[in-house]
C-alpha cells in the first residue's frame, strides 16, 4: 500500500513482486492522480495511471505487470513522486 497525504507519498520507495497489486490510498484533503513518469505525458508505463483523480478518503488499485523500476508522481502536483521496484519473480 502507498499512502498519499499533504506530505507526499509514503513510502516513497516500495518493493514488490511481479504481478502484485498496489493500493494507492488518498489521505490528503485534495484529489490526486497517480501516474507514471514522464510528466505530463506518462509515456514510460502508460497503463500505470488512474483513470481519474482519486478523491480524498478513497483509493485506487493497480496491478504491476512489468518488472523494473517504475517512477510515478501525482499528476496534479508532480513534485510529489515515488518509486516502485518490481522483482522479476511472480507472487505464488
Amino acid at each position: 500500500m502507498v499512502v498519499y497525504s499533504s506530505e507526499g507519498f509514503a513510502p516513497e520507495r516500495l518493493e514488490i513482486a511481479f504481478g502484485q497489486t498496489v493500493t494507492f490510498v488518498n489521505k490528503s484533503q485534495e484529489p490526486f492522480l497517480p501516474a507514471s513518469n514522464i510528466h505530463p505525458t506518462h509515456e514510460i508505463y502508460a497503463e500505470f495511471q488512474a483513470p481519474s483523480a482519486v478523491p480524498a478518503g478513497e483509493s485506487w488499485e493497480f496491478t504491476v505487470d512489468r518488472p523494473g523500476f517504475w517512477r510515478y508522481h501525482n499528476h496534479k502536483l508532480p513534485e510529489d513522486a515515488g518509486l516502485i521496484v518490481v522483482a522479476r519473480t511472480r507472487m505464488g
